[in-house]
């Protein structure tokens, strides 16, 4: 199984493969992944989306 640390950098790479930026950090125990830049691709932001939520998810 993956490990959390290995999501985030993941996430990271994701993020800025599309230029992108995300913020990964844990609040309460619980990962959060928030995007202060987006791409201008609206497909590729909703993508990061739906990974960073899967993200989160597995990381509980």
């Amino acid at each position: 199984m993956t490990n959390s640390d290995d999501l985030v950098k993941v996430m990271e790479i994701m993020a800025r493969a599309v230029g992108a930026h995300a913020i990964c950090k844990y609040k309460y125990d619980r990962l959060r992944i928030e995007f202060p830049k987006l791409p201008d691709n609206d497909e590729q932001t909703k993508a990061l989306y739906v990974f960073a939520d899967l993200i989160e998810k597995a990381a509980d």
